[in-house]
């Protein structure tokens, strides 16, 4: 009886531990796709669950700026968890870029941006869910 109780907590445990990876901007770098460099705030390379924990307000972005980009992975989910993007730059970039990825869904983004919201390349499988 204790194996059994003590396989059950093991097992508890680790459903427990299958969390989402935060995003809060804290890591931003530099990322080429197809010979043309971009300053990202957070890019996801890995499968695995995603979560957006804070807002993202900025009004001086550049061109070759991007909030999130998916790049060169498959099975991702990321959850902007209704945070609020937010920008007036005229020549602003994307908030999401995914590229050379498959199995890829994004949900409750909730944006007022004054460019192109979500950009798509060379990606499969692309599913957007409850987000405006």
């Amino acid at each position: 009886m204790i194996k059994k109780c003590l396989l059950f907590l093991l097992l508890l445990f680790a459903l427990g531990s299958v969390n989402a990876v935060d995003i809060n901007y804290s890591n931003p770098t530099d990322v080429n796709i197809e010979g043309t460099d971009y300053h990202v705030f957070a890019l996801i390379n890995e499968s695995g669950d995603y979560k957006v924990t804070v807002d993202f307000e900025n009004n001086t972005l550049s061109s070759n700026d991007s909030v999130l980009i998916i790049k060169d992975t498959e099975n991702v989910v990321l959850d902007c968890n209704n945070m609020f993007f937010s920008t007036n730059t005229t020549n602003s970039p994307y908030i999401i870029y995914a590229y050379n990825s498959s199995n890829v869904t994004v949900k409750n983004l909730n944006a007022n941006w004054s460019y192109d919201t979500i950009f798509v390349k060379d990606v499969n499988d692309f599913t957007l869910e409850n987000s405006e």
